[in-house]
């Protein structure tokens, strides 16, 4: 039977997309795992290296745990929410139940619950889209960005510049990269079938003079007076998106924005 310690660290292994790791340190050598009723695939090294297949795959991942978790001797239920964004194109949310036989304080046979069908892809709306925008953004991962798009997809940064195609994508995201401690929050105002608009707010430190120069010299916003070796600002940004939808993929987004060092 698992105690509440170490139950509780393998929770939070896992919601930090830590998975492989979590094998690595709460399976026995023997354990297997088991996708609804086909054949369990066994052995710890092997566990931990199809984890890592599925890891690889993925441009940005979110884990989260929905409680309560259920325990009864040495058998425990776990709700997980799995939201994937594909390196390929597209995401998935996979939502399940995990049925654990844990033996002393390692799991040793793993069951997943779960409705084939999450493992199509789903047609993108503005919630998923905002979503995955969020996670690649704090992330600071340009990569799981231009994943949101179709191969040819456009992103008008301003009504006067836009970026097409996962290269330029994935290329004008890398300005996040300077950026730190990003914080991003929305709502969504409108939805459609394969559209909508959302309001959104992100907070950052500018992590560089570079990016503080690229932000200086952005359309809609003023230069602040600084002297050099004057610290760099929190920023500000606050805007709204307009995505249109093609299957479960973005095909052009378009924002408008501005932007002020935080008082």
């Amino acid at each position: 039977m698992p105690g509440t310690a170490t139950l509780e660290a393998f929770i939070a292994k896992v919601e930090s997309n830590a998975h492989v790791d979590a094998i690595r340190d709460f399976y026995t050598e023997d354990a297997s795992m088991r996708e609804n009723f086909e054949p369990p695939r066994a052995g710890r090294e092997l566990l931990m290296a199809g984890e890592a297949k599925t890891l690889e795959r993925a441009a940005s991942l979110t884990s989260r745990c929905v409680r309560p978790v259920f325990v009864s001797g040495d058998h425990v239920v776990i709700r997980w929410v799995f939201e994937f964004t594909w390196k390929a194109g597209g995401g998935m949310r996979m939502e399940e139940l995990a049925y654990q036989r844990w033996r002393g304080e390692r799991i040793c046979e793993e069951q997943f619950f779960y409705d084939p069908k999450q493992r199509v892809a789903a047609a993108m709306s503005i919630d998923t889209f905002m979503q995955g925008y969020k996670a690649a953004w704090e992330a600071r991962q340009p990569a799981a960005f231009a994943a949101l798009f179709h191969p040819d997809g456009e992103y008008c940064n301003t009504p006067f510049a836009t970026q097409r195609g996962h290269a330029q994508l994935a290329e004008y995201w890398k300005r996040v990269q300077l950026q730190e401690d990003v914080r991003l929050e929305y709502d969504v105002l409108s939805r459609s079938a394969a559209s909508g608009i959302a309001h959104w707010r992100t907070t950052y430190q500018v992590a560089s003079e570079e990016l503080f120069r690229i932000w200086a010299q952005s359309a809609g916003t003023n230069l602040v007076a600084r002297r050099p070796g004057d610290p760099l600002p929190r920023m500000i940004l606050d805007g709204v998106l307009h995505p249109e939808f093609d299957g479960n993929l973005c095909r052009r987004a378009r924002i408008w924005w501005h932007s002020m060092p935080q008082p």
